[in-house]
């Protein structure tokens, strides 16, 4: 977006005093027009659950490939109402939900009409964010544009730029939404700085549902590590000049003081604040050690790994990635091809060697279902939130609804039912007596040879911790200074310090991986 100059501009912002009403934005794009429309009202504490099926947010809005007449835009938002009975077309290319940070807002709104800046420090201890993500609801769901029907000269081609595109531009109305607040109860209110602007994230909070998402899209997983280790592998074999060693120098300082604003609340399920902070200083005191130009970083990453926490390490590999950002930004199509991939079938494949392809890859799958506990606990839908639930199998009700979270057990049933069958059969005759394993086996001939699809764990056991792959999915989508509160669910922030819409115009301050003074996780209810 800085690169190509994109234009925010303000269409429409039709808000009263309390922020209800209308706001609508032009994107311009290199030969392109996107529309993002938001419809804002201010929702009562006693209606909020923090739940996807609230009957009503803060916010609801939707992504619009062109410019929408008037007729469109009441359309989407009478569909937008009837919540999962809305339907849309493939002009649209998402709808999304946010929520206001009361806390903020109001601090926000009576600092403005004082004719005052915020209090940045407050700012911060209250989330550091306006507006809070709710939701983005793209790729097909309600008859939006499915991501692989956008050609590649889209500037929303690539994977996730839709999502990412539309958080920004909630943060983006979060700034429009307290200075249009605080003009209307004031006449002497002043706008906010650019400054404060570039403190303000976008907040977000996601429970245990998101653990099971890459469960099911092994596709996924195997697109982001594979694209992200090879980047690792690339920029750690890379020679060092003196520029470079400057700025993994100047990054791991700033990463280390962004640490002393989160949330110092440790948990067991990171790594402490105070051994972060000294794991990360550990490594800058070691690189003028290690690291002389003309070497690679080879010496430090293998240094980092045997004396600093993981945490610490993947910190340090993710500064060399912004080191070598120009490299990187390169393998984008290699993460669009493989999520992209299609379904492998081997027509006359045998029960015997489906059986040793099980023995020989998935063993680990077979050795976690043969844990104690293993099948403890069930994910279900709950038929009053819609949310993905778990349930004590001994003594819940719903197991019949139970949704598919355990690669392990499914993997156990079908080397079970395959003990049973002809050895010589084909997979695909034994399938037709067999039809509940089709997908398992699919699974298991798409991706034996896949380094990072599966997660060798069993979500349905004791021992999964929710919160652990949660933070994986929010960080690997770029959501900063995440807070873990329980093994259930995790907060953070996105665009933390990102450029505003006047920077990105501009082409300026493009700079702003771990700016200082980062924001504190708060729990979503504030």
């Amino acid at each position: 977006m800085s690169t190509e100059r994109w234009r925010i501009e303000t269409e429409t912002i039709v808000l009263d005093a309390d922020g209800n009403g209308r706001a609508s934005y032009r994107i311009i794009t290199p030969g392109h027009v996107l529309t993002f429309v938001v419809f804002s009202q201010e929702v009562p504490e006693r209606h909020r659950t923090g739940r996807i099926a609230e009957p009503c947010f803060d916010g609801m809005g939707f992504l619009y490939d062109g410019i929408p007449g008037d007729d469109r835009i009441e359309l989407e938002r009478s569909e937008l109402l009837k919540r999962s009975g809305g339907r849309t077309d493939w002009h649209t290319i998402g709808w999304t939900l946010a929520t206001r940070s009361s806390a903020s807002v109001d601090h926000v709104v009576d600092s403005l009409a004082r004719g005052t800046q915020p209090d940045r420090d407050l700012l911060l201890e209250q989330g550091g964010y306006l507006i809070r993500n709710n939701g983005f609801y793209g790729n097909g769901r309600h008859g939006s544009r499915t991501w692989a029907s956008i050609p590649a000269s889209h500037p929303l081609s690539e994977p996730y730029r839709p999502e990412m595109l539309t958080l920004y531009l909630w943060r983006h109305f979060g700034f429009d939404l307290v200075q249009s607040m605080a003009a209307q109860r004031s006449k002497t209110a002043t706008v906010l700085s650019n400054s404060i602007m570039r403190l303000v994230g976008l907040g977000n909070s996601s429970g245990q549902g998101m653990s099971t998402l890459l469960i099911k899209q092994p596709d996924w997983l195997q697109s982001w590590l594979e694209t992200r280790e090879s980047a690792f592998s690339h920029c750690v074999n890379t020679t060092a000049d003196s520029e470079a060693i400057a700025r993994v120098a100047q990054l791991l300082d700033r990463a280390e003081l962004s640490i002393l604003d989160r949330d110092r609340t440790d948990n067991p399920f990171s790594c402490s604040t105070a051994q972060l902070r000294a794991d990360l200083g550990s490594i800058r005191t070691m690189v003028p050690n290690l690291v002389i130009p003309g070497d690679s970083w080879e010496r430090l990453a293998v240094w980092a790994r045997e004396n600093t926490h993981l945490e610490a390490l993947e910190t340090f590999l993710s500064i060399l990635t912004e080191t070598y950002s120009a490299w990187v930004d390169e393998q984008s199509p290699m993460l669009r091809s493989r999520m992209t991939r299609q379904a492998i079938w081997v027509g006359d494949l045998t029960v015997r060697q489906l059986e040793k392809l099980i023995s020989d890859r998935y063993r680990w799958s077979l050795e976690l279902a043969a844990m104690p506990d293993c099948s403890k606990f069930f994910f279900y839908y709950s038929e009053d939130e819609g949310e993905p639930r778990v349930g004590y199998r001994q003594t819940d009700p719903g197991v019949e609804y139970e949704t598919f979270a355990s690669v392990p057990q499914a993997v156990r049933a079908l080397n079970d039912d395959l003990c049973k069958a002809s050895p010589d059969q084909t997979v695909a005759r034994f399938l037709v007596s067999n039809p509940e394993h089709r997908y398992i086996v699919e699974r298991v001939l798409g991706h034996a040879d896949d380094a990072y699809a599966e997660i060798r764990s069993n979500a349905t056991s004791p021992q999964w911790v929710a919160s652990n792959l949660s933070r994986f999915v929010l960080g690997t989508f770029g959501m900063e200074n995440a807070h873990v509160p329980n093994h259930r669910y995790v907060l953070g922030v996105f665009f933390q310090g990102a450029p505003t819409s006047k920077d990105i115009a501009g082409s300026t301050h493009t700079d702003w991986i771990y700016p200082g003074n980062a924001p504190v996780a708060k729990d979503p209810s504030l």
